[in-house]
Formats: C-alpha cells, sequence, structure tokens
C-alpha cells in the first residue's frame, strides 16, 4: 500500500490530490536444465506472475477508482554452446497476458560471447522483450489507459567486459 499526496505550491499547504494505491503480486518460476553431448546445454522454463490493484483517486474536483488484475504466464526454452573462448546462446519463449485484453507475443534472444583473452571478452546480443504496462500507467485515472497493450521493444547489443585485476 502507498498513499501519495500532491501539492499546489511548494510550500505543502493546499493539496490538490490524494491517490491511494493497494497491490499485490505473486509469483513462481520453474526451471529446469541439463547438458547434453559434450558442449552442449537446454534449459526449459515457465515463470507465472498475477498482480491486483486498486487505485483510489481523490482531488478538488472529486473522487475514481481504478482496480485491475493481470495475470503474466511466460515460457521459455533455451540452446547454449560453449567451447574453449566462445559461447552461444539462443532462447525464445512466449508471454501469454491474461486480464489485460493484450495478444499473445514472442520473445527471443541470441548472444554471442568471445573471451579475446583473459582479461578481455566481446559479447554480441540482440532480441525481442515485452513487458505489461504498469499499473499507474493503465489506472491512473487522469492519464491511465487501462486498453494499453504491452510494451515490446527490439534491441541490439555489443559490450566489451574487460578484468583489469586479471591483467
Amino acid at each position: 500500500c502507498r498513499t501519495s499526496r500532491r501539492f499546489v505550491n511548494r510550500g505543502l499547504v493546499d493539496q490538490n490530490t490524494v491517490e491511494n494505491i493497494s497491490a499485490l503480486r505473486v509469483g513462481g518460476m520453474a526451471l529446469a536444465t541439463a547438458p547434453f553431448h559434450k558442449d552442449f546445454r537446454w534449459v526449459g522454463s515457465v515463470n507465472i506472475d498475477h498482480e491486483h490493484a486498486r487505485v483510489d483517486t481523490t482531488t478538488v474536483v472529486g473522487s475514481s477508482v481504478g482496480h485491475g488484475d493481470v495475470t503474466l504466464i511466460e515460457g521459455a526454452a533455451d540452446l547454449q554452446y560453449e567451447r574453449r573462448r566462445f559461447r552461444l546462446d539462443a532462447a525464445a519463449g512466449l508471454a501469454v497476458p491474461i486480464g489485460v485484453g493484450a495478444d499473445v507475443w514472442p520473445e527471443a534472444k541470441l548472444s554471442a560471447r568471445y573471451r579475446v583473452h583473459q582479461a578481455l571478452e566481446l559479447v554480441l546480443s540482440g532480441g525481442r522483450k515485452g513487458r505489461v504496462r504498469s499499473v499507474r500507467e493503465r489506472l491512473d485515472p487522469i492519464n491511465g489507459n487501462p486498453a494499453l497493450g504491452p510494451e515490446l521493444s527490439n534491441y541490439v547489443e555489443l559490450r566489451a567486459i574487460a578484468d583489469l585485476a586479471k591483467r
């Protein structure tokens, strides 16, 4: 639970909005992994998150109540290959939102890692990830929109990791 107050002035004398948010979030995860052949490993996982929230807002004009439930079920599979200085990791999954009117969306990640020498490693990653919108984005009575779908993003990242202690 959280209470937020907004004031008209810097002296914190004239309060114009009080917002009470109560939320409950629970979840769980199952993960299985095992090596196979010489240089390979498989991974499988299922993640379930449930969130319930209620937002009571009182302003000088009136009051309003927003509430919602969302459950997100995510399943994923991963295949890893590692040999000497090289590692390749490919993962794919599916996110199933329940309670927000959003469609199922796919997620994926591909990562390649190369250890140039003991103190320097290069990592190239790319993928697609999504998230259900926050409680505020969906339930805020002034700026919220309960019909908002998931936020999806694609990304590419190149990193150089230097371990100065090994130099």
